[in-house]
Formats: structure tokens, C-alpha cells, sequence
């Protein structure tokens, strides 16, 4: 009876990854990172004289070397920061480890872009911030 009168309880809401995001995830799986990060920061303030930075390729690198052939990616989480601007927490899968990735996007004239990424091998750097913040419905 009560729950004729307040009705079943609501699914949780899930906020999607900016399509960029999602679209370079899909890159890394089936072309490496060398191709997730060029989709990543097409139209991106992160890339200089038309190059990412050297930076960016190193860590991914890094992480290759540690554990292999990328082999696809979990999201953990998409924290919005207002209208604009949003937080991706993901995991990187490789052959034999993960990678832990955060990406910050900022919706632009319509069309998100990425403005920031994280990287480590090392899943405190990156998920503490992510399981300090509660979640948002």
C-alpha cells in the first residue's frame, strides 16, 4: 500500500561521459593511445604547434611499457563541476595491469574539449580525490 501512494523508488541518475571522451576510450581499446590521445585533444588548449605535449605521451607510454597491449577502459565516474565543465574518472585496462585516468573537459560553443588529463599507475594518486567526493544526484 505505501508504495502504491509514494510509488517505486527512482533509478539513481547517471550522467554521461562528454562524447570526446568516450570517443578516445574507444580509440585506446582498438588503436592505442597514440590515437585516443589525438582524438582527445582535437580543438584542445593542451596541444601546442599542433603536438600534444611531450608529457602526455610520455606517461601513456609508461604505462605501455609497464603493462602491455591496450586492451579497453572502465568509467568509473563522470562528476560534473557545473554546466561546463566535467571530471571523468577511468581506468585504463592493459594486457596485464591498469592505468588510472582522469580527464577534465569543458563544454565549449557546443562542443566538449579536453583541457586536462591525469595519468598514473597507481590507483591513490587519482581515486582518492574521486571517493573523497560524494556522489551527486
Amino acid at each position: 500500500m505505501i508504495t502504491a501512494l509514494l510509488g517505486t523508488p527512482a533509478a539513481a541518475q547517471t550522467v554521461s561521459a562528454p562524447a570526446v571522451v568516450q570517443a578516445g576510450l574507444d580509440s585506446f581499446a582498438a588503436s592505442g593511445y597514440r590515437v585516443a590521445i589525438s582524438v582527445w585533444l582535437k580543438d584542445s588548449p593542451l596541444v601546442k604547434d599542433g603536438a600534444p605535449h611531450q608529457t602526455v605521451l610520455d606517461e601513456f607510454q609508461k604505462l605501455q611499457d609497464d603493462f602491455g597491449t591496450p586492451r579497453g577502459s572502465e568509467i568509473l565516474r563522470v562528476l560534473p563541476l557545473g554546466s561546463k565543465v566535467a571530471r571523468v574518472y577511468a581506468i585504463l585496462l592493459f594486457q596485464s595491469g591498469p592505468g588510472y585516468l582522469t580527464v577534465d573537459c569543458y563544454l565549449s560553443n557546443s562542443t566538449w574539449i579536453v583541457t586536462g588529463f591525469t595519468i598514473s599507475g597507481k590507483p591513490d594518486v587519482l581515486l582518492t580525490a574521486m571517493l573523497a567526493k560524494p556522489e551527486t544526484k
